[in-house]
């Protein structure tokens, strides 16, 4: 899940960055709040699913993360996980493959230090 607020320069960056994971998401979702550029266009050309707050979003980022996570409650199982990206960041290719590792077979909790180092690029 992306939440983006006027990102159209940049979003098709962070959009090919979850394209070109080893292990790539199930569904990249972009969530353009309060954008008065072209955010919303540029991530569906780009090839994500669009889903727009609604109005005028007063909380933000927070406010598309909470909107976005309450439009799919009903869609998500237990063992999904979520990740919430910036939507002017790129990730390593094995980023998410990384994640999916160290999360196996865990419910909550702190990431380990392997997922800690992917965290930030060289």
């Amino acid at each position: 899940m992306v939440p983006a607020h006027n990102e159209a320069d940049v979003i098709a960056d962070t959009i090919a960055s979850l394209r070109r994971q080893t292990s790539p998401p199930d569904l990249t979702i972009v969530v353009p709040n309060n954008c008065t550029d072209e955010t919303a266009a540029a991530a569906a050309r780009a090839g994500a699913c669009v889903l727009p707050y609604p109005g005028h979003n007063p909380d933000r980022k927070a406010g598309a993360v909470n909107y976005a996570l309450e439009q799919l409650a009903d869609q998500l199982r237990p063992r999904d996980a979520v990740l919430v990206m910036d939507a002017d960041t790129t990730l390593l290719p094995d980023f998410i493959a990384v994640g999916r590792r160290n999360l196996a077979g865990r419910v909550g909790g702190r990431p380990g230090r392997r997922v800690r180092r992917h965290l930030r690029r060289p």
